[in-house]
Parts: C-alpha cells; structure tokens; sequence
C-alpha cells in the first residue's frame, strides 16, 4: 500500500508493480551544490508460483528521465495509443519502421536515440537469475537533478519472465530548498504574506474599533471575527508546507486542520455578505427567524465543503470515482448558486427599502458595496476561464510546471476572499458618523406609520413597496420563487420589530 504523503517522498510496502508504472515530480536544478536529486531505495522480489516450479531468468527497467526526453520513451501511433515495450509485432508495424531508423531491442524499453552519458534520461536494469529461489533485489540510485522541470521514475516490466514484482522502499524526490515539490514551490511565502497581511488590517480594524467603541455596529464585531479566523488558517497552511519541506511528509492532523479552518473562513466570508446584503445593522435591526435559515444552510455547506476540501487536499494512489466527484461537488456548487441569488435578490430588496425611505447615505454605502461585488463577479468569471484553459491536458505540466500551486492550491480564491473582506472592512469601517449608518427604531417606526399601502403576499412574481409602486419581476421561475423567499423573510422580520 501507499504511504499518505504527496509526492516528495513516496513509499511502498509489498506493493504489486507490473508492466508500466511511473510517478513524476517538478524539480529546480541547483548548479552550486547539487542538492535537488531523486533518490531509489528499494526492494524487489519476485514471486515464486509454487516451491517446485523453476522461475526463468529475466530482468525489467528502472528509468529516471527528464520531460524533455519523455518523447524518446514509448512509441505513439497515429491513432494516439502508446506501445512502451518493444515485441516482434511492434517491429514488424509499418508505421514503427518508417517512423524509426533502427530496431528496438525485443522485451525491453523502447528508447529512441539513447545516448551513452546522457544525463537526462538513465536506465538501471534488474536482472533475475533462473532457478527454483526469488532473491530480493535492492537498488539505491541517486540521480542528480542537472536541468529544472518535471522528473519521472518509470519502471517498466517488459519481459514476460519477469511480469511483475512486489516493491518496498521509497523514491525521494529533493529540491535544494527541501522537500517541497517545485509545483509548491512559492506556496510557503505566500501563505506567510496572506497571514502578515491579515494581522496588519486586523490590527488597523482593532484600533478603529476601539477608538469609536461607544458606536460599533454588530457588523463591524462580525467582521472582526472573520479576520481572526483568516488570519489562524493561513498561519495554519504556512505552518503545513513548512513542516512538509522539512520532512517530506504531509502531517495529517495539520493538513485537517488546516482545511477545516480554511472551510470555516469561506463560510463565515458568505454569510457575512449575505447578511450585509439584508441590510442586517442597517435597515434590520436583527435578522430574526431567518438567522436559523443562514445558520441552517452555513452548517450545511461547510460539512460538504470540509469534506471535499480534505479530498482534494490529501493524496490518493489511485484517480477518485467520478460519483464521489459528483456527491462532493454538486451539492457545493448548488448552495454557491443558493447564496448567490439569495445576496442578489436581498441586495435588490435592501437598496429598494432604502430609496422609498430616502436614506441616501445608507443607500451610498449599498451602492458601492453591490458595484465592488460586480467587479468581483467579473475577476471570478475571468479566472475560471482561465482556469478551463490551464487545466487542459498538458498546460500545466508545461507553462506552470513550477507555479501549479497558484492553480492546484487556490491561491487566486484566497486574495479573492481577502479582496472582498477587505472592500466590506472600507465601506463599513468605525468611525465617529457610525450611527448614520445604524438602525434607527424611530426612523424605522415613523417610515411604517406612513406607509398607505399593503404587500400582496398572493402575488409572487410582483411586489409592492409601501408606496403602492411595483418592483421589478424577476425573469424565470426559479428567480422568482427566491426573490419572493427573500420578501417573505423581509416582511416577517418587519411584523416583528419593536
């Protein structure tokens, strides 16, 4: 079985190996000291059938090689398969003999233009010896990582004497700066900026809460709450990928931890903008009976994120199911999509209560507020394409070999949440004008006394404000279910204000 680690240092225990197996690792070249190498220590032996049965003698390849000269390794036709081992018929194909001008040698690699020296592409083989015992074999390699990019192991079984072998030992893949894959490469300063970062605005928060202590709105607590647990996750993950380079191994417990922390910030940043957009401090004094709502679908997306949050962050020796892909992932994407038309339909109904009521400095806030949430709408949208198109087969492995992270370990989501955090802190910041953008009981009271008019409940495509004028009908029929969601929670919250 496979040990739990992600890549730099991967170990087998009595693992079945047979025809084709290979792991790969990004790796920077160190031309002073050649400290970046990938190292073998293992064990083979060969399974014995039964104790009177003779085993013939043969051998299989251990290949260490550089991207560059991946082409050179296999043979691929026309059609896009691959054939790896050389056999009779692989010589006798046409479209191998126009395509190579020399043989390969039957049962083993197929190697095009292997030279002697050659650096970047070296081959040991394990040879067997005929007769009724299977002596382990062990080999120690050192290859010294001479030019950056991805580095292979392959083991390649093509004699039919030796089809398959159990394996124990480890392959360590070292970068001059340690064991931190050249993938991650970066990730370990990033993480320590996002937590010098969030302690700096954390403390500038600190001190304008205190300077105006006597006026804090239960927003303003609230977003200092979501800065503490940002600033402890990415102290978390800084603390994660430090230990990671120095071992070489992925510490479990850490790595949980680290992504429940993660999960909880993307949380708690959601639902702090969905309750802003319901005008929660503002235009409501309290969010009432919908609180359980928020709370209800926070709770929620947080168990299905946590999990697919450890799914992805933990190694696997083996591709996940697609059904567990789907299971994981549906259910986030239906609650995002949730919480996004419930933002915009609140959103729409706040700034429509604040512009009967012409409060105009509260509705400046919301203005700016739903603006900045629009630029944010459209760097998200861009990244994804983005995204598409780095994650197609074979971008990354070429163009950001050495900066995957910003891709793999959703580094662009972090400035993202921190971003929108951060234009929520400006606009909602202390200061001494804090009561203009407050609830005002009296305010609130006298607005209802003077309202004329009824909101017809029966009614869920078209809403009526207080003073008799429609608002706009939402496009389809999803929409209009949520907007008249959000309506109902808005006028049950209404009825029960004081």
């Amino acid at each position: 079985s496979w040990s739990f680690c992600e890549g730099a240092i991967i170990c087998y225990d009595n693992l079945g190996l047979e025809r084709i197996e290979s792991a790969r690792e990004g790796l920077l070249a160190d031309q002073v000291n050649d400290d970046s190498h990938v190292s073998i220590n293992m064990d083979f032996l060969r399974a014995q059938p039964s104790e009177d049965e003779d085993l013939p003698g043969g051998d299989f390849q251990v290949l260490e090689y550089h991207t560059s000269r991946s082409g050179s390794i296999g043979f691929t036709f026309k059609n896009g398969s691959t054939e790896y081992c050389c056999t009779r018929e692989l010589q006798n194909d046409p479209e191998f003999k126009s395509a190579h001008s020399k043989s390969c040698d039957v049962d083993r690699v197929v190697i095009e233009n292997q030279q002697d020296g050659d650096k970047l592409l070296q081959v040991t083989s394990i040879v067997f010896e005929d007769g009724k015992t299977s002596p382990k074999h062990r080999i120690f390699r050192k290859f010294n990582v001479i030019e950056s990019g991805t580095h292979y192991v392959m083991f390649a079984f093509c004699d039919p004497n030796v089809p398959a072998v159990l394996a124990s030992g480890c392959i360590e893949w070292r970068n001059y700066y340690g064991f931190l894959p050249a993938a991650l490469h970066g990730i370990i300063l990033f993480h320590f900026v996002m937590t010098l970062a969030y302690l700096g605005i954390g403390l500038v928060w600190f001190i304008m809460c205190a300077m105006y202590w006597r006026d804090i709105l239960g927003l303003q607590g609230c977003i200092a709450g979501v800065l503490g647990v940002g600033m402890f996750e990415q102290l978390l993950w800084h603390s994660y990928y430090k230990d990671f380079n120095a071992t070489g191994y992925s510490t479990v417990g850490l790595m949980i931890f680290s992504v429940l922390a993660q999960t909880l910030k993307r949380d708690v940043s959601r639902l702090l903008v969905l309750v802003v957009s319901m005008g929660y401090g503002v235009v409501r004094r309290s969010l009432g009976t919908t609180t359980y709502k928020v709370f209800l679908l926070g709770v929620v997306f947080f168990i299905f994120s946590a999990a697919h949050g450890v799914d992805q962050a933990r190694d696997h020796s083996t591709e996940p199911s697609v059904i567990k892909k789907i299971i994981l992932a549906f259910p986030i994407a239906l609650i995002n999509v949730t919480i996004a038309l419930w933002i915009f339909f609140s959103m729409t109904r706040t700034m429509a209560r604040l512009t009967e009521r012409k409060q105009l400095v509260k509705l400046s806030l919301y203005r700016r507020f739903f603006i900045v949430l629009a630029v944010l709408i459209v760097l998200s949208v861009g990244w994804h394409v983005l995204e598409i198109w780095a994650f197609s087969p074979g971008v990354l492995e070429t163009y950001f070999w050495d900066k995957a992270w910003i891709f793999t370990k959703d580094a662009f989501w972090e400035v993202f949440f921190f971003l929108m955090l951060l234009s929520v802190m400006i606009i909602w910041r202390p200061s001494a004008n804090n009561m203009r953008y407050a609830y005002n009981k009296v305010e609130d009271e006298d607005e209802q006394r003077a309202a004329t008019t009824d909101v017809e409940l029966n009614v869920p495509l078209i809403e009526k404000g207080h003073n008799g004028a429609a608002a706009a009908e939402p496009s389809s029929d999803a929409a209009s279910l949520a907007y008249k969601f959000t309506l109902d929670d808005d006028i049950g919250q209404e009825s029960k204000m004081d």
